[in-house]
């Protein structure tokens, strides 16, 4: 739903919830815990994620009982993913159409630094 009007708003309303632009445009790093029980498999996984909000940049670990995983994305080494000990990495043109999306939103906050 990319430039769904409705999904940039419920964005905008939430970063207001949690302290609004002025505390988050400030920020160049965040971290974040998520806890996941899929419907449909009986391990639950614990995801740390750093978002770097200084450029299109993330790395997240997800650990369960029956599965670890990586994965990172940057400009310069692209998208990864390490599954279980096997290693995969997402072609140049993946990359190339993650960097379009991002260069062409107008105003995105990691090209501008400042949250709507």
């Amino acid at each position: 739903m990319i430039g769904d009007p409705a999904a940039i708003a419920d964005a905008i309303a939430m970063v207001e919830r949690m302290g609004g632009g002025t505390i988050w445009s400030g920020m160049k790093r965040l971290r974040l815990v998520h806890e996941w029980h899929p419907w449909n498999r009986l391990d639950t996984s614990v995801e740390h994620e750093t978002l770097d909000l200084t450029g299109p940049r993330s790395r997240a670990e997800r650990v369960s009982e029956v599965n670890h995983a990586v994965r990172a994305y940057s400009p310069e080494s692209g998208r990864w993913d390490l599954d279980n000990g096997v290693l995969k990495r997402a072609g140049k043109e993946a990359l190339a159409r993650d960097l379009a999306l991002f260069l062409a939103t107008p105003g995105h906050p990691m090209k501008t630094g400042v949250l709507p």
